[in-house]
């Protein structure tokens, strides 16, 4: 038996896809200076830093 939804609201979709794709960036964004460096080897991430691999400006998301 499939699960179906009782209740479908195009706009509460949008707004999650909104959202979904705004903590998509910013997760970027806060991970890109650490990134590709093994958990424990740098301090936790508690703001926007720059540097990294990429050397990039605090706040700037990795462009692949």
């Amino acid at each position: 038996m499939a699960f179906i939804c009782p209740v479908y609201n195009p706009i509460m979709t949008i707004d999650h896809q909104r959202r979904t794709l705004i903590g998509l960036a910013v997760a970027d964004a806060l991970g890109a200076a650490v990134e590709f460096h093994p958990p424990g080897t740098f301090e936790p991430v508690t703001g926007y830093r720059g540097g990294g691999p990429h050397g990039l400006a605090p706040g700037e998301w990795a462009k692949r």
